[in-house]
């Protein structure tokens, strides 16, 4: 009965995680809301080539908020990109909160006056950082849940 109990408990801790966040975006969600919301959008991943990990990075922008879509060539990469820019905005923060496991992840930060969200789900990466809720409201948008 022990070994039941603890297995449920690990069970439910891991569903109620998850993987930090779960979406399926991609570069068309993105220019698609750019397109509905006055935002400029661009396809830097030329800019990436030289980095073998990196398949595309697209960018909506407006006066409010900037997103990043990174398209990575492995959940791994996924991994190691969030990992690398949390790390980054964890030291310049005034505040952070959030999850993380090997297959997603969640952060938000304060860095002086703007709020960032760090996301990765799978083999994909999202950068956004502007005011608190037009950073809300474009991941809801473009299909991330909050």
């Amino acid at each position: 009965m022990r070994k039941r109990t603890i297995l449920l408990s690990v069970v439910i801790s891991i569903m109620l995680v998850g993987c930090g966040t779960s979406f399926e975006v991609n570069s068309l969600q993105l220019e698609n809301y750019a397109n509905d919301n006055s935002c400029d959008y661009a396809d830097v991943s030329s800019d990436y080539e030289e980095y073998d990990h990196v398949d595309g990075v697209y960018v909506a922008e407006t006066e409010n908020v900037h997103v990043e879509l990174w398209d990575l060539a492995s959940d791994n990469d996924a991994s190691e990109w969030f990992r690398n820019n949390a790390k980054t905005l964890e030291s310049k923060a005034k505040s952070n909160a959030g999850s993380y496991m090997s297959t997603g992840g969640d952060y938000s930060f304060v860095v002086q006056e703007d709020y960032y969200r760090l996301l990765f789900c799978k083999d994909k990466g999202i950068y956004a950082y502007g005011e608190k809720e037009a950073v809300k409201d474009a991941l809801s948008k473009i299909g991330v849940a909050d």
